[in-house]
């Protein structure tokens, strides 16, 4: 009998132990709470991701957020900011992906934003402008700051406001093809436009060259763009950027190049692609 009694006297010692130690958690936890909530703001710091130099949200809209005085953060309490109410008013932001707003223990308000990434400015046939972003989401178009991303132009009915994301076939094409370019530095560079035609079909308007590139349906983008590649490697150093006012990429295994009525030569030249990749004009 006495060694079961010492057994519960021991379990009651170890139970009102825990009690003390969970009570001493809870204070301390709340004592700091309290130290946190009335510690002064020393400084805030805003970091923008990535840092290209081009913001769609700029640090003085993130100072803004914190109240029409620009400076109202100073000499402040943490508290008196609501952190986690701004953290949720810049999310709410259409170029921003993620926020995070925070205090360290020194006072500092720390806030790291990370952009949306454009893609694609789209100009629908009414004269309409927004974005398409690496999502495919749909982003008013700012006249604030003007990304160097293609253009597309042309046959585009859809509309900003139609929908948060491409309904139609022709902006999942213009998605699907600006997501392609984007991943590959070389057709980046050289893309700047991209037409739709009224048959629903693709132009690529390049930077460098004066011809224009058919692209036909919005498929085997991999396989028309390595035929391109092929082209501009093996064809044109011999005859020049300026020979051929069409580059047609729309046939299966070849390149139907459109020579300008100026240059020498036939109006128009098949480029033969096959097994040794042969491109001879």
């Amino acid at each position: 009998m006495k060694l079961i009694n010492g057994s519960k006297k021991q379990k009651m010692l170890q139970l009102l132990t825990a009690a003390v130690l969970l009570l001493a958690v809870a204070v301390g936890l709340f004592m700091a709470s309290g130290a946190e909530d009335n510690k002064m703001v020393r400084s805030l710091e805003i970091n923008i991701v990535p840092d290209t130099g081009l913001y769609f949200i700029t640090p003085n809209d993130v100072i803004q957020a914190l109240g029409p005085d620009g400076s109202a953060y100073q000499g402040k309490p943490v508290s008196a900011l609501h952190l986690e109410r701004l953290e949720s008013k810049l999310q709410e932001h259409p170029f921003v992906a993620t926020c995070d707003v925070h205090a360290d223990l020194s006072g500092n308000i720390r806030i790291k934003i990370e952009q949306k990434r454009v893609l694609l400015r789209v100009i629908n046939r009414e004269g309409s402008s927004y974005y398409l972003a690496n999502n495919g989401q749909k982003l008013p178009f700012s006249e604030q700051f003007t990304p160097n991303v293609p253009v597309a132009t042309g046959n585009i009915e859809e509309r900003l406001l139609d929908s948060a994301y491409p309904k139609t076939k022709t902006l999942q094409d213009l998605h699907l093809l600006a997501s392609f370019l984007s991943k590959n530095p070389m057709w980046a560079a050289q893309i700047e436009q991209v037409y739709v035609d009224n048959l629903s079909e693709y132009l690529l308007i390049p930077r460098v060259g004066s011809h224009s590139i058919v692209l036909g349906a919005c498929d085997a983008l991999e396989e028309k763009m390595e035929k391109l590649r092929i082209f501009y490697a093996k064809a044109l150093p011999s005859v020049g950027w300026d020979t051929y006012s069409k580059i047609n990429l729309s046939y299966r295994g070849q390149v139907v190049a459109t020579r300008k009525a100026s240059a020498e030569g036939p109006t128009e030249q098949n480029e033969l692609h096959n097994n040794e990749q042969n491109t001879g004009h």
